[in-house]
């Protein structure tokens, strides 16, 4: 993810489309926030995870932990 975040008007519009379906009015902070998360979704985490199926809590644990 790029460290300059910038608001593209495609997250913001969703975020304010989002917030009216529930008729809630969001502050300018919170607008930008919401759009901040939705581009966060859009990108991948890191391309060179790879998801282990059948890996259990355990194994996962250890790995998120780095052992």
């Amino acid at each position: 993810m790029p460290a300059a975040f910038e608001q593209p008007s495609d997250f913001i519009q969703l975020a304010q489309h989002a917030f009216a379906d529930q008729g809630y009015v969001p502050s300018a902070a919170v607008l930008q926030a919401t759009a901040k998360g939705l581009a966060r979704l859009q990108t991948s985490a890191t391309s060179s995870v790879k998801p282990e199926l059948d890996a259990n809590f355990d194994v996962v644990l250890k790995r998120c932990a780095g052992v």
